[in-house]
Order: structure tokens, then C-alpha cells, then sequence
């Protein structure tokens, strides 16, 4: 047994140190020295702080502003046709996720007024000064999801020896995922998520575009970004239906793994393929779904092992293939490192000896630590170390006290009902250790995330799932040993998932404003020769070149542009700021309607405030120039 144990010991730490070997760091793009010059003259022109030169992606330059000895702004500058405010033909967007930038925190403000103050004094920025790559200089910026395929390859070596599913529960299972297939795609359909309108961002992510939050989303899924570059969004909108597919296939498995009845498992997992909320993120960009699939994933395999010895190698490999999978969602963004960190824990849903499950726990921690530290730990430490950290990092620092005590008053009631549950008996401590430690993770101030919308809470909240399927589990398993409840622990399950899905129904009938408006601009693209919306790469070859304009100057004349143009009105001339500036501009020409729709005023968050109950969207013919009335902003 111990050469057993030393062979499949040196097989985990041959697979990992192959899959950290094809691993790459993301290339250095050290600024160079007109950049950097160039930096240095706005900090001396500046009154206080000081403006570096901190990276240099193709096509962009970003600037650090570090000001009174606070955490350091990061801004981007580009000669794209984008930027939330264009000087000179320079666009200037701060690093960051902000609902609103106008209430987005004073010092990231005052930074980006910072760099736009030098930007207005010297528009002369070396944005086509080449950088010095760090990096290999063969790398064409593709890769591919190896740690999640060696992950994959590894499981079935670790499994192989364990007793394979019946005919009709695999074909059950598999017409389970199937059918939540279809369902999202029927009763939803493809649609960008994220708020605000930032879905088409991470499609660009796909394509190779810079990102701040790790290199993940790119080897999950630039390979089917770039098979069909024309329309990328409907190749990763497929594969995040194929991740969110698997989630009841998996959820079966981690219910199973921690003693759950059949009857019960297949509650759980008929529980989820019905929840509106995976039926409409399904088919989108979220990043969710990648968290939420892979870490089932991951938690049904670390769970799966064909042993009940705590230092058995195949335990280990199992733990070893978890922690490739968990890897590869960890590369994704920051907002789910806590939830891979639990994982673990699951392991103290197990049957057994309470001695064995610690022991197994402990196991599992340590080789998945490991593991995600040699696959991962590259690229976290450098979304830590760059904007993205600076920017995270800060706020979960300072977190939502209020809401960090609501939930610990509700774990405190929570912790008392399980100690006096006399079904626990001697067994309560791990559980209800397990039940308490996933609670505080999914709920009490750990998102990242300062959303308003309740569908994007409850996403950072689906990424618990696998352990708190094993949570639920272990704490009803004492009730399903008396014959009498044995069926009342599934039809809870499935009163809580209808009335889940009756009370969150509007999630999958009643889209946002947002993601209605770019359906639209997708089939825009489709039908006219002239229009290639939405915009993702600087690499790209546009059809026509597109103006950003800025809402806080006068309107131009749209005449003023030459010939052959098109005005788009979003979704934004529907709010107070945007309303009166819209109309003065589309006051200057004459336009001749293309395809004008009329949609609901749902906004994706508070801070949007649309002035009208429908928003009137479109795609506009310029055809000639008309007098223009005076601008009043007011």
C-alpha cells in the first residue's frame, strides 16, 4: 500500500506540475519612456500626488494615481472611439465597476479628474508607443482551459475504480441537464446579465481584451470567442448553457456523496433545473454560471472518492482534480475566491465517524490549498496586486458593518436552535460548525460586490450551492432516519423550489431594459450591412467609424459628422440627465427611422431612473441638418 500511495502521490504532482508548466503568466507590458515621461510631467504640473505609468496593454495606456496617501486610482486612456469622457481624442474611463460614476467614491473621482486635468493640458499621450513585453515574444494571447481538462482527466483516473451509475440514473440525469438546457434557452433565450449594460466587457475578455480580474474567463472561453469572431456572443452564450446544464447532474452527485435519499437527491436537483435565476443566467456572459457550475463540479468529485480511508491516494487524487477545477473558476474573477475556500468543508457532511470526516476535511483543505496555490496563485496575486485589488481590497476592508451584524445576530439564533436539537446529539458541533461557516460565507458582508439588485445577491449566493447542499443534507439526515418524515424532507424541497420559481418568475419573463436594448443591437448587426454592434476589440476591423458622444457638453450637430451617418439612441436619452440633451441633438438633423422600438422601463439597477414607463431605443438615418435650438442644460 505505501508504494501504492507513493505512486499516486507522484501522479497528483506530476499532473500539477505539468498543468502550472502550460500555465502562463499574463505579459509584463512595462510603459515605455515617452510614457513614462509623459507621467512624470503631470505629476509635476499637478497640485499634490503623484501619476505613474503603471501599465501598457496595445492600444491603451493606464495610469496609477496615488493622491494624500490613499490607495492609488487607476484610469485608463485609449484612442478608442470609447471612454466615459473623450479629450481630444484621447477617452479617459476609470478602472472599475460603478453603477454610477457620479457616486462612485471621491478619491477614484478626483484621481480621474486628475489625469483628465493633464490630458487637457497635453493630448500629446504615446498611446502607439510600443511596450516592452516581459513575456514570451511568441505568444499570440490565447489560450485554453487546461487546468479544467486536467481536472476532468484526473477525476475519471480518481474514479475509475468507484461503482459507475445505473443505465436509467445516468440516462435520468443526463435528460435532467437536457432539459434545463432547453428550458433556458426557450423561456429566456440569449441575453447579456451583468447591469448597467457591461455584458458586451467580458465578451470582449473572451477576444483577447485586457483584463483586470484574471485571465480566466479568456481560457474558459476565448477558444469559442474566436472561432467566430463576427458574432462571438452566441458561442459563449452556448457554453455557459452547457456549464449551467451540468448544475443538477452535479447537485445529485453532491447530494448523494453526503447520504442524501434518492428521493431527496432528485428533489434537489429537480429543485434547480427550474430555478429562474440558472434558467436566466443560463444563456449569458455571467460569470456566475462558471463559478456556480465549477465549484458543483468540483465539490461532486472531492466528494466522489471510492475510499473511506482519510490518507487513501485515491482520496488525494480526487482532492487534486477538485482543485484543477476550482482553479480554473478561481482565474475568473475575484468574487468567488470565497467560495472555492469552503469547498472543503463539505467533507464534514460525509457519513461516518466525526474523528474520519475531520481528518478527511483537513485532507481535502491542505491538497486542494496546494493545488489552487501552484495552478492559480500567479494570477490571483497579480489581480491583487494590480486595479482590481486596489480597488476590491479597500472596500472589503471596510465591508457593510450593518449588514455583517444582522448576520451574525441571525447565526447567533441559528447556532442556539442547533445546540439544543436533540436528533444531533453528540454529532451537532461539525454540523452545525458546517452549517454556521457557510451561512457567514454566502451572506454576511463577503461579496464583493456593492450591488442594489436583488437577482445579482442572489447569483453571489449560488455560488455556495454545493455546500450548502451538503449543509442542508447533513442537517436533515437525523429527521430522515425516523420512517414517519421520510418523504417530508423532499416535498420541502420542492415547496421551496415552486415557490422559488413563482416568487422570482419576473427573472426569467421580465428582462431589464438593458439587456432588451443590446438583444436589439445584436440583431442590428445581423440585418444591416452598416452596423457592427457591439463594440469589443481595439483589434478589430470596424465597418465605420463610431463618435461616443459626451452628455455633459452641448449637443453637436449630427450633420456636422459628414455623410452616411447613423444616430443610435440608447436606452440612457429615457433618464432625467439624458432626456432634454437628446432631444436638443436629435433637433439639428433630420432623421429617418431604421428600426425604432419601444421597450419596457425596467432598470438593471436603482441607480438608473428612467423618466418614462416605456424607453424608446433605436437605430436612425441621418439625411440632412436642421437649425438647432439653444441648450439648456438646467
Amino acid at each position: 500500500m505505501k508504494r501504492g500511495a507513493l505512486v499516486w502521490s507522484c501522479l497528483v504532482a506530476l499532473a500539477v506540475l505539468t498543468v502550472a508548466g502550460q500555465a502562463r503568466a499574463d505579459d509584463d507590458e512595462v510603459c515605455g519612456p515617452r510614457t513614462r515621461a509623459w507621467a512624470a510631467a503631470c505629476t509635476s504640473a499637478g497640485e499634490g500626488g503623484r501619476v505613474e505609468a503603471f501599465q501598457c496593454p496595445p492600444g491603451h495606456i493606464v495610469f496609477s494615481v496615488t493622491m494624500n496617501q490613499q490607495a492609488p486610482v487607476f484610469v485608463d486612456a485609449t484612442s478608442e472611439p470609447s471612454g466615459l469622457r473623450r479629450i481630444g481624442g484621447v477617452g479617459l474611463s476609470p478602472i472599475g465597476e460603478f453603477d454610477d460614476f457620479r457616486t462612485a467614491p471621491q478619491p477614484v473621482r478626483d484621481g480621474f479628474e486628475r489625469v483628465a486635468a493633464c490630458v487637457g493640458r497635453d493630448t500629446t499621450l504615446p498611446l502607439g508607443e510600443p511596450a516592452r513585453i516581459a513575456a514570451t515574444p511568441d505568444h499570440k494571447g490565447s489560450s485554453a482551459p487546461w487546468r479544467l481538462v486536467a481536472g476532468v482527466v484526473l477525476a475519471a483516473v480518481a474514479l475509475a475504480s468507484r461503482r459507475r451509475l445505473p443505465l436509467r440514473t445516468a440516462a435520468l440525469l443526463l435528460a435532467l441537464g437536457a432539459a434545463t438546457f432547453v428550458l433556458a434557452h426557450e423561456l429566456v433565450g440569449a441575453s447579456f446579465f451583468h447591469q448597467n449594460g457591461h455584458g458586451p466587457n467580458w465578451i470582449g475578455y473572451a477576444l483577447g481584451e485586457p483584463c483586470a480580474y484574471g485571465p480566466g474567463f479568456e481560457e474558459l472561453f476565448g477558444w469559442a470567442a474566436r472561432h467566430r469572431p463576427e458574432h462571438p456572443e452566441s458561442l459563449v452564450f452556448g457554453c455557459n448553457g452547457v456549464l449551467a446544464a451540468t448544475c443538477p447532474i452535479a447537485a445529485w452527485v453532491v447530494a448523494r456523496r453526503v447520504g442524501a435519499p434518492t428521493l431527496l437527491a432528485w428533489a434537489i436537483a429537480g429543485t434547480l433545473a427550474i430555478d429562474p435565476l440558472l434558467l436566466r443566467i443560463a444563456f449569458t456572459e455571467s460569470y456566475y454560471v462558471q463559478y456556480t457550475a465549477l465549484l458543483l463540479l468540483g465539490t461532486a468529485v472531492a466528494l466522489s472518492a471510492p475510499t473511506l480511508r482519510s490518507w487513501s491516494p485515491r482520496l488525494l487524487l480526487a482532492s487534486a482534480a477538485a482543485g484543477l477545477i476550482l482553479s480554473e473558476a478561481a482565474r475568473v474573477h475575484p468574487v468567488g475566491w470565497i467560495a472555492v475556500a469552503v469547498v472543503p468543508l463539505a467533507h464534514l457532511a460525509r457519513p461516518g465517524a466525526a474523528r474520519r470526516r475531520l481528518q478527511q476535511a483537513a485532507i481535502a483543505t491542505a491538497t486542494l490549498g496546494v493545488v489552487i496555490a501552484a495552478a492559480a496563485g500567479p494570477a490571483i496575486f497579480e489581480v491583487l496586486g494590480g486595479a482590481t485589488g486596489a480597488h476590491y481590497v479597500p472596500e472589503l476592508r471596510r465591508g457593510s458593518h450593518q449588514e455583517l451584524n444582522q448576520g451574525l445576530a441571525i447565526l447567533l439564533a441559528v447556532g442556539i436552535a442547533v445546540a439544543v436539537t436533540r436528533a444531533w446529539r453528540g454529532r451537532w458541533p461539525l454540523r452545525a460548525a458546517l452549517v454556521l461557516v457557510v451561512f457567514v460565507a454566502a451572506t454576511a458582508g463577503t461579496s464583493l460586490l456593492n450591488v442594489d439588485v436583488d437577482w445579482v445577491r442572489a447569483a453571489h449566493a449560488r455560488m455556495f450551492l454545493a455546500t450548502a447542499i451538503a449543509a442542508f443534507v447533513v442537517v436533515v439526515s437525523p429527521v430522515l432516519r425516523r420512517g414517519r418524515y421520510r418523504r417530508a424532507a423532499p416535498a420541502l424541497v420542492v415547496a421551496l423550489g415552486l415557490a422559488n420559481a413563482a416568487a422570482h418568475r419576473r427573472w426569467v419573463t421580465e428582462l431589464p431594459t438593458d439587456a432588451l436594448e443590446l438583444r436589439l443591437a445584436l440583431s442590428w448587426r445581423e440585418d444591416m450591412a452598416s452596423v457592427d454592434l457591439p463594440f469589443y476589440s481595439p483589434h478589430r476591423d470596424w465597418r465605420a467609424p463610431v463618435v461616443g458622444l459626451d452628455a455633459r457638453d452641448a449637443p453637436p450637430a449630427l450633420g456636422s459628422f459628414g455623410d452616411g451617418v447613423y444616430y443610435y439612441r440608447s436606452s440612457l436619452c429615457s433618464t432625467p440627465l439624458g432626456h432634454g440633451w437628446c432631444d436638443a441633438l436629435e433637433q439639428t438633423a433630420t432623421l429617418e427611422p431604421v428600426d425604432v422600438h419601444e421597450l419596457p422601463a425596467r432598470p438593471s439597477t436603482h441607480a438608473c431612473v428612467y423618466d418614462s414607463p416605456t424607453v424608446r431605443v433605436g437605430l436612425y438615418r441621418v439625411m440632412g441638418t436642421n437649425s438647432a435650438p439653444p441648450y439648456n442644460r438646467e
